[in-house]
């Protein structure tokens, strides 16, 4: 690990809304609109918009392509572009009863300010895991789950490549409505690390998703 002193904390918000439209028993599509809110959650960190499809090979696996335009707060005086485009394959299977286990890979690659930056056309890329562990009773799913970042290559950042460089641990539950309307609430604990970031985030997390 880089670096060994106390790491800063804060404590933010993140609130999303998700729009997914099923076109056949295998394919979908799908948006969401997020902001997150830093500094004891009183400012505007980004705001993104994911536009995404799925394809649902069986029961168990599912793969997803999405495209992030995501703007950042540059210290309060502009925000930053930056274009993402990840892929994710997902496992999932039943364990006993009403547990269920699963994984998801990401694969990811950003650039930021393509236009204005002198290193904006090279890439940062990155691989995530991420564990969840869900329990359904009746409407109710809480949920256990951790996820894991390796970085490849970032041209602001070097020292980090071929580095896990983030950590996160989620605690949270959604309640289904009916098939159309689902809630959720989560709070997810960050570590960063191995980054020019470096810090504890504490996060206060909410999600409404609308299928149809």
């Amino acid at each position: 690990m880089i670096g060994a002193q106390p790491l800063p904390e804060d404590a933010w918000l993140w609130n999303t809304i998700s729009v997914n439209k099923q076109l056949t028993r295998k394919w979908s599509v799908g948006i969401d609109e997020e902001l997150r809110l830093f500094d004891n959650m009183s400012r505007v960190n980004l705001f993104f918009t994911n536009a995404g499809v799925t394809y649902k090979l069986n029961k168990a696996f599912k793969f997803s392509l999405v495209y992030r335009l995501n703007n950042k707060n540059q210290d309060g005086e502009c925000y930053s572009t930056r274009h993402r485009l990840y892929f994710d394959a997902t496992y999932k299977r039943k364990l006993i009863r009403n547990l269920s286990l699963s994984y998801r890979i990401r694969f990811q690659g950003q650039v930021r300010d393509y236009y204005s930056s002198d290193d904006g056309k090279d890439i940062e890329s990155y691989m995530r895991h991420k564990f969840d562990l869900a329990y359904s009773y009746g409407k109710f799913t809480p949920y256990l789950a951790a996820e894991f970042r390796f970085q490849f290559t970032n041209p602001g950042f070097p020292e980090g490549n071929d580095l896990w460089d983030r950590a996160r641990y989620y605690l949270g539950w959604n309640y289904d409505f009916n098939r159309k309307h689902t809630v959720g609430i989560y709070y997810m604990i960050q570590h960063d690390f191995n980054n020019l970031r470096a810090e504890n985030d504490f996060t206060l997390g909410w999600q409404y998703t609308f299928n149809f």
